[in-house]
């Protein structure tokens, strides 16, 4: 197809309107994907030299603009078109086909042929009766007859979301008051001196701490143990050491009784006599590599037969 003003005309109706993809505008025109890329590419190439006699800047609406700016207002109409429709279907419902168990469509019947025979059809409408069932039912201007359809209400989840995007008063909001006051100070400074604590000289605290621990004892009259009052030295009574011990909780409440020996419970005993072993042949004299003689048991059999015993 070849370029022309009236296509880029439709290409914007159709991305205002309907499918806003490029593959459904370009089946709907006639054209491929690649060409409207091609026409894009050349729109703005003419659109950086300022070439208004290109085909791509034309008048739209009564408006002159280049053609990918009449493809982002289609865009925007399409925008409006579908909030429009999406704030309709949430105040007044969603219309839809009315479909019997099979997916069949129900058209409308009209009401002053309900309840009515088919020869009272005939004679109202003057038709034959194969006629009958078309004109029981409703018809708009091309004769088409009309589907039945239902109002359902959208979900509230649909009603909230439109609500929020048209007003700001629905659109949830937590508001949280915290007040707080407080003051922390940190100061870090080194320890200081009481004002009435004496100062001690510095060569005399070295020369203590080059004595001995006796001369520093014998030098302040101090003593290697604590005094008492009366000066006598108070020793600390040393702690028992730990015993390790586990002792149980009733260790000193005597011995305690050995339980009584196990006595296994009575066993069922069987009803059945003991199966005693079948008699089986003497044996023979001789080897077995051999004929043998002997007279077989009362109620004897062979000696390989089930339940006998060698």
């Amino acid at each position: 197809m070849h370029l022309s003003t009236e296509i880029l005309e439709k290409i914007c109706d159709l991305l205002a309107s309907s499918n806003p993809s490029w593959p459904a505008v370009c089946a709907a025109v006639g054209i491929s994907e690649s060409a409207i890329w091609n026409w894009r590419a050349r729109c703005q190439a003419d659109r950086k030299r300022e070439d208004t006699s290109s085909p791509f800047y034309f008048a739209r609406h009564d408006e002159w603009a280049w053609f990918d700016e009449h493809c982002a207002k289609a865009r925007a109409q399409h925008k409006m078109l579908a909030e429009s429709i999406i704030r309709q279907q949430s105040v007044h419902g969603i219309e839809e086909v009315v479909r019997d168990a099979s997916q069949n469509i129900i058209y409308r019947k009209d009401p002053a042929l309900i309840g009515r025979s088919d020869e009272w059809v005939m004679l109202y409408v003057g038709c034959e009766e194969a006629d009958v069932a078309w004109h029981r039912l409703l018809h708009d201007e091309a004769g088409n007859p009309i589907p039945e359809t239902v109002i359902r209400q959208a979900p509230a989840q649909l009603r909230l979301r439109v609500l929020e995007a048209s007003h700001p008063d629905y659109v949830p909001r937590s508001h949280q008051s915290v007040d707080v006051q407080a003051h922390v100070v940190h100061e870090q400074k080194p320890l200081q001196r009481r004002k009435d604590e004496p100062r001690v000289d510095l060569a005399e605290l070295r020369a203590l701490a080059a004595l001995t621990p006796e001369e520093r004892r014998a030098k302040f009259g101090g003593s290697k143990y604590p005094l008492d009052a009366n000066g006598r030295p108070t020793l600390t009574r040393a702690l028992a050491p730990p015993s390790h011990s586990d002792p149980a909780d009733d260790q000193h409440r005597g011995a305690r009784p050995a339980p009584p020996p196990y006595v296994p419970p009575p066993q069922p005993r069987s009803q059945q006599p003991t199966p005693q072993p079948r008699p089986s042949y003497a044996k023979p004299q001789r080897d077995l590599d051999h004929y043998g003689e002997g007279t077989p048991p009362e109620g004897g059999a062979p000696a390989h037969g089930p339940g006998m015993v060698r």
